[in-house]
């Protein structure tokens, strides 16, 4: 009779597919091999789900088997290879070695299988016998974490925090060992599902607070900017709780004078914690008393960049969806922006522009927003059976309470848009006057852009009625000031400046600017060279 499938696959087909993924070096018959190797396992795996007729008792993909530390092997030297496919495949290989022994679990029980699974002994070896810096290691424990749990993670090795840190002064290591914080953080979330919220923060914060507090008071940027994108806006997502706690932590710090850390420090990773939890979670009850006003104005005018950098997003950011401006950022923008116009970071400028974009959007869509809700209620009454509100006075009184609280909040959005707007219009154009540094002049045309951009086209919103008293964008006033910007000798602004002439004025107003900045540069330039004077004069 014909051998069991199964036994074809483990006694005749795996040797050979074992000794040609070991010892090719080409890359296309590499990419074939593993290729094959991958339906092999999943071959194997539709054959040990049906224990009937195996031809081989008890299990095969254990710890202990003699297949499975090969297949490990293999994994471990593919799973950091060169090709991304091949380093596809090798995460399915082990996704379905653990599939298979789980199954033989579940099979054979516990009395024929090892005491210690598969993903246990793996998960031991990669965190105790392999070295932190081996990228291999973080793509299998992103698999292993979740089945293993985090508690049980952390008793195995419980420097794991501090590695991860490590981690992130290596640019090859910065993606594996940020997945494995993001599983970590979501396998401690699933775990402490069922405490209450301050305890949860407590018990995270116990195990993870040196590495993170270690990684967003860096003295390197990079690693600085690594930990806000990597792991804070994680811990944001999946632990707002923790984050609250940190906050209240490191605001402590800095006014503690005996504390390690420099204040400097504190308030940067102070401005990236509350930039980022405004920027995804809108801003939660308590963010603005706990980051106190004293903060962020301490932080408005502070020597580093990248701690502004982070105030303007903190002031300006808001998660998706939210529209309205509250009266306490506009006084926060108004205080900011001027004090900032001069920076010469070019990183921070270009996050400026995106930071002041942002702001201004939310405040012309946060004004559309609500004067398109406040029309439709207008319909909605309008389109009522005459008399339904004198026999429901429920009713009338609903849509009466709804029509004053959208009033109010119309009025308090028109004021917003005006005042934030007009006075943003004149800051950035004022910011163009001659004799002006260069980081001025550029940080301000790129406000300038952000401003016609969001405003040159009003009339497209043909629905909604603007303001009288805000104040048109392009008017020949700002045409003449472009235009004279547009002599300036650094030729980026130059490039600006007629780049936004081409593209928000129309032609007439452009010729008019161009005339009347023309007419007046022979008579400046005459009566400002001393020697032609001079010279005419003898």
């Amino acid at each position: 009779p014909p051998p069991p499938p199964l036994l074809l696959l483990l006694d005749v087909v795996w040797p050979e597919l074992a000794g040609l993924c070991q010892s090719t070096k080409d890359a296309a018959v590499l990419f074939a091999a593993v290729s094959t190797l991958a339906m092999w396992m999943d071959a194997c795996k539709a054959l040990v789900k049906n224990p009937h007729g195996l031809g081989r008792p008890g299990p095969v993909f254990g710890p202990s088997g003699a297949i499975t530390p090969t297949l490990l092997r293999f994994v471990h030297m593919f799973s950091s290879h060169a090709i991304e496919n091949i380093r596809t495949l090798a995460k399915n290989i082990f996704e379905t070695l653990l599939e298979l022994e789980a199954a033989e679990h579940k099979i054979y029980g516990n009395d024929q299988c090892d005491d210690s699974s598969v993903t246990e002994t793996l998960a031991q070896r990669l965190l105790v016998n392999t070295d932190w810096h081996i990228k291999a290691r973080y793509i299998l424990l992103s698999k292993v974490i979740p089945r293993i749990g985090h508690t049980r993670t952390l008793q195995l090795h419980p420097v794991l925090p501090l590695e991860l840190e490590r981690c992130l002064h290596v640019n090859v290591l910065l993606q594996p060992s940020s997945d494995v914080f993001g599983v970590c953080l979501k396998a401690a979330a699933s775990e402490y599902q069922a405490l209450a919220q301050d305890e949860k923060a407590w018990k995270w914060l116990d195990v993870w607070q040196d590495a993170v507090v270690m990684a967003i008071t860096s003295s390197s940027t990079q690693v600085v900017d690594h930990a806000a994108v990597y792991w804070i806006r994680p811990l944001v997502l999946n632990l707002p709780e923790a984050v609250a706690l940190l906050l209240s932590r490191l605001l402590t710090r800095m006014d503690d004078v005996s504390s390690s850390l420099g204040r400097d420090q504190c308030l940067r990773a102070v401005m990236i914690i509350a930039s980022n939890t405004k920027s995804l979670l809108g801003a939660p009850q308590g963010l603005y008393s706990l980051v106190q006003e004293r903060f962020v104005r301490l932080a408005m005018v502070h020597c580093d960049s990248s701690v502004r950098m982070h105030t303007a997003a903190f002031i300006c950011s808001c998660p998706k969806g939210v529209r309205n401006v509250e009266a306490s950022e506009a006084e926060l923008f108004q205080s900011f922006l001027p004090l900032n116009l001069n920076s010469q970071n070019s990183k921070f400028r270009i996050e400026l522009q995106r930071s002041v974009r942002s702001f201004l959007q939310r405040c012309r869509d946060g004004f559309i927003m609500v004067s398109r809700e406040y029309a439709g209620l207008h319909r909605k009454i309008d389109s009522l059976p005459e008399g339904l509100l004198d026999t429901n006075p429920e009713l009338a009184e609903e849509l009466l309470s709804q029509g004053l609280a959208l009033e109010k909040l119309l009025r308090e959005s028109e004021t917003t848009l005006v005042n934030v707007v007009n006075w943003t219009h004149d800051l950035c154009f004022a910011g163009l006057y001659p004799g002006a540094s260069y980081q001025r002049k550029i940080t301000s045309v790129n406000i300038c852009g952000a401003v016609l951009g969001l405003f040159a086209q009003l009339s497209d919103f043909n629905d909604v009625s603007f303001p009288d008293n805000l104040l048109p964008v392009v008017q020949p006033r700002n045409a003449t000031i472009l235009w004279q910007c547009s002599f300036d000798t650094v030729a980026e602004v130059r490039e600006e400046c007629c780049n936004l002439l081409r593209k928000y004025f129309p032609p007439a107003m452009m010729t008019a600017a161009a005339l009347a900045t023309l007419g007046s540069i022979p008579q400046q330039q005459h009566e400002g060279d001393p020697q032609e004077q001079q010279q005419q004069q003898q």
